[in-house]
């Protein structure tokens, strides 16, 4: 079979969007799990409308002789590393080595820069992909549910700080965090993410004294509900900005949020909120 690959167009929106939901529902289906996009497929043009206007040109598909839309990827240049995002291939295709050749036009388009992405260890499949390519896992992280109640989530307060909305003049200490703390840097995202204004998504940081010590972005989508990115210095912050976030933006819904697994107190914690699975993150 003839594949090809080339940078995503504007009219390819509604067919990308169709191939995400289709993909992604037929994965989990396959392995006794539910749709993971009950939603319409038109609610996944979600990520293609975000990324376009982050990274433009920077998402690639795969197209069969015909031209159909096999498989698609989204990558993220950042200043400290190629982020590769989400990627999928048209349940027909599966097998065929499409995925494989968009790994390697991630390795071409990071050069020297290390790239890193996020993965569920319910996927074998694309584990094997990875570990093939070179890939090694150096965190993971617990996917956890959490429903919260229509009346709104509270939580008792755990340290002298507060919790507040962010605003444009809290970038730099955010970018600090993430400098400090994660060892990489993604100025393009806090700002998409404080210039919002949309309403799907919100930031918070913890603060005190003036000084801030973490911070929370969130997003609230029929595609996507889910708490972070976000860091913090310390479990009793991560408690107070995730429990600020869900009672101020997931009202009566199930969002998601991934925590660090070694940071067993907040896992604990989270657990008695809600059900959880395992992701990791993997770089080369």
């Amino acid at each position: 079979m003839d594949i090809w690959l080339q940078v995503a167009q504007a009219g390819d929106r509604s067919e990308i969007a169709t191939l995400i939901q289709r993909s992604t529902n037929a994965w989990y289906q396959r392995h006794g799990l539910g749709a993971i996009f009950p939603a319409e497929a038109e609610s996944c043009g979600l990520f293609v409308d975000v990324y376009q206007q982050l990274d433009a040109g920077y998402h690639w598909v795969a197209r069969d002789e015909q031209g159909v839309i096999c498989g698609s990827c989204f990558f993220h240049p950042r200043e400290t590393h190629l982020g590769l995002g989400i990627m999928n291939v048209h349940p027909d295709y599966f097998g065929k080595g499409i995925a494989s050749r968009l790994l390697a036009k991630a390795e071409e388009l990071a050069g020297d820069l290390p790239v890193r992405l996020l993965s569920s260890a319910l996927n074998l499949d694309s584990y094997s992909l990875y570990h093939r390519a070179g890939f090694t896992p150096y965190a993971i992280y617990q996917d956890m549910a959490i429903p919260v109640p229509a009346q709104g989530f509270t939580f008792p307060r755990l340290t002298q700080g507060r919790v507040r909305r962010a605003q444009l003049a809290d970038r730099p200490a955010i970018l600090q965090l993430e400098r400090e703390l994660l060892g990489i840097e993604r100025q393009c995202d806090i700002d998409y993410f404080l210039n919002d204004t949309s309403g799907l998504w919100r930031v918070a940081v913890w603060e005190q004294d003036g000084r801030i010590g973490g911070y929370l972005a969130s997003v609230a989508h029929p595609a996507s509900r889910m708490l972070g990115p976000g860091c913090c210095y310390r479990e009793e912050i991560a408690l107070e900005l995730l429990s600020w976030m869900l009672d101020h933006h997931h009202r009566g819904t199930t969002p998601v949020v991934l925590v660090p697994a070694q940071r067993s107190a907040l896992s604990q914690v989270l657990l008695r909120w809600g059900d959880g699975f395992v992701n990791y993150i993997l770089h080369r």
